[in-house]
C-alpha cells in the first residue's frame, strides 16, 4: 500500500469526525505523523457538536495553534448545551473574533433569555448579517412584545424564510391571528416553506378555525409529512376524532410522531382501547415507540383498570425497546395500581421513582382517599408535604380521607 501523506490522514480523520465515529477518529489523529489544523478543528467540532464537551475542551486546550475556526467550533457547543457563562468566557478571549463568533454569542443569549446582553451584543456588532438580524428578532419574540418583534422586522434590509417565519410565529403564539395571516399573506411565494404553512395549520386550530386549517392545508403545493401530522393534530386537539383517523389513515408516509398524536388523541377523550389498539397496530408496522408513546398507552391501560396489561407494557418499555422508565411512566403505573386499590403496589412505584415529587404522592394520596386506606394516606401526606409544603391539596386530601373512615366507624 503506498505511504498514506498527510492529506489522507486529515481527510480520514476529518471524515470520521464528520460521521461521529469520535473514538475513532481521535484514535487515528494520535497515530497520524502529521496534525495538521484542519484535522484539530474537525475534532473539536465533532466533539462539541456531539454534546462532548469536556472532551472538546480539553483537545482545545491541548492545542499549540487555534485560528477563528477553533475557537467558534468549542463556542457552538457550549452555546448548543446553553452554557452562557463558559460562552461568553470564551468569547472574551477570542483573539480576533469573525462575524459567525459574534452570532453564535449574540444566539446565545437568545436562546438562554438574555435579551437585554442581546440586545447590547446586537447594538455593539460591527457587521450584522441576515443571521444576526433573525437571532436579534428571535430574542424579541420569546422575550418581549410584538412590537419589538415588529419594529425589528420592518427595519431588516432584507428577510429571508426564518425572518418571516418568525414573525408569523410570534402573532400566533400571541393569539393575534388576522396579523399572522396578513404577514403569511405579503410573504413572497418562493419563500415560503413547510414550515410556514404548518405555522398558519398550527395558528388556526389554536384559534378553533378548522375549516380554514384544512383549507390552508388542502392549499399547500408540497405536503411532506410534518404537515400531515399538523393537520391530524389540528383535528385532535379540536375533537375532530372521525376527521383526525380519517385524515391520518390517508396519510402517504407516517412516522413516530403521527402515531404517537392519534393514540394520544384517542386516549385524552376517552377511548382508551382504541389507544391501545392504535399502539399495537404501531409496533405490527415496524416503527418504534418512544417514552411518549408508553406514557399515553400505560395512562390508556390506566384509565380502563388494565392493571396487568399496563405492567407487561411497563416491562416491555425496557426489555423489548431500552427505553428507561420516567417519572411519567411511574406515575402511569402507580395510578393504575391505585384505581385497582392495590395501594402496596402503587407506593413501590412511587418510591421506585428517581427522586418523587409532591404530584406523585398525591396522586398516591388520593388513591388512599378513593379506598379510605388511612394508614398509606397518612404515610403519602407526609411525603408529599416534606418534598411540596406549599401544596394544601395534601392536608385537604389527608383531611377527607380522615373524616371519611370516622363516618364509616360510626355509621
Amino acid at each position: 500500500m503506498p505511504e498514506r501523506n498527510e492529506i489522507s490522514w486529515t481527510t480520514i480523520i476529518v471524515a470520521l469526525a464528520k460521521n461521529g465515529d469520535l473514538d475513532q477518529a481521535k484514535d487515528l489523529y494520535d497515530r497520524s505523523p502529521a496534525k495538521d489544523l484542519v484535522a484539530q478543528n474537525a475534532m473539536v467540532a465533532a466533539y462539541a457538536r456531539y454534546g462532548r464537551l469536556e472532551d472538546a475542551t480539553k483537545f482545545f486546550d491541548s492545542m499549540p495553534e487555534k485560528d477563528v475556526t477553533t475557537w467558534n467550533a468549542l463556542m457552538s457547543g457550549y452555546k448548543k448545551e446553553g452554557l452562557l457563562k463558559e460562552a461568553e468566557e470564551l468569547f472574551s478571549r477570542i483573539p480576533k473574533g469573525d462575524g459567525v463568533s459574534w452570532n453564535l454569542m449574540l444566539a446565545a443569549y437568545s436562546q438562554c433569555k438574555g435579551l437585554d446582553k442581546a440586545k447590547e451584543m446586537f447594538d455593539r456588532m460591527p457587521e450584522k448579517d441576515l443571521f444576526s438580524w433573525n437571532s436579534m428578532m428571535a430574542a424579541y419574540s420569546q422575550n418581549a412584545g410584538i412590537e419589538n418583534v415588529k419594529d425589528i422586522f420592518e427595519k431588516m434590509p432584507c428577510r429571508d424564510t426564518v425572518s418571516w417565519n418568525c414573525m408569523i410565529q410570534a402573532y400566533a403564539q400571541r393569539s393575534q391571528l388576522e396579523e399572522a395571516c396578513q404577514v403569511f399573506d405579503a410573504m413572497p411565494e418562493f419563500l415560503k416553506d413547510e414550515f410556514s404553512w404548518t405555522l398558519m395549520i398550527s395558528a388556526f386550530s389554536q384559534e378553533t378555525k378548522i375549516e380554514q386549517a384544512k383549507q390552508t392545508f388542502d392549499s399547500m403545493p408540497n405536503k411532506n409529512v410534518v404537515a400531515w401530522t399538523s393537520i391530524v393534530t389540528a383535528y385532535a386537539d379540536n375533537g375532530r376524532v372521525c376527521g383526525a383517523k380519517k385524515l391520518f389513515d390517508s396519510m402517504p408516509r407516517k412516522d413516530l410522531c403521527s402515531w404517537n398524536v392519534v393514540a394520544s388523541m384517542y386516549a385524552r377523550y376517552g377511548f382508551c382501547r382504541e389507544a391501545i389498539e392504535i399502539f399495537k397496530i404501531m409496533c405490527l408496522e415496524g416503527f418504534d415507540p418512544d417514552g411518549k408513546t408508553y406514557v399515553i398507552v400505560l395512562a390508556a391501560c390506566s384509565h380502563i383498570g388494565l392493571v396487568r396489561e399496563g405492567l407487561q407494557k411497563f416491562t416491555c418499555m425496557e426489555m423489548d425497546h431500552g427505553i428507561l422508565p420516567q417519572k411519567d411512566h411511574y406515575r402511569a403505573l402507580a395510578a393504575s395500581f391505585g384505581r385497582a386499590g392495590e395501594l402496596r403496589n402503587a407506593k413501590d412505584l412511587t418510591v421506585a421513582m428517581d427522586d418523587p415529587d409532591g404530584q406523585a404522592w398525591r396522586a398516591f394520596l388520593g388513591a388512599c382517599s378513593v379506598h379510605f386506606d388511612v394508614r398509606h394516606g397518612v404515610s403519602a401526606a407526609k411525603h408529599a408535604l416534606v418534598v411540596g409544603p406549599e401544596a394544601g391539596s395534601a392536608y385537604i386530601l389527608l383531611s377527607n380521607t380522615l373524616a371519611l373512615e370516622n363516618t364509616l366507624k360510626t355509621s
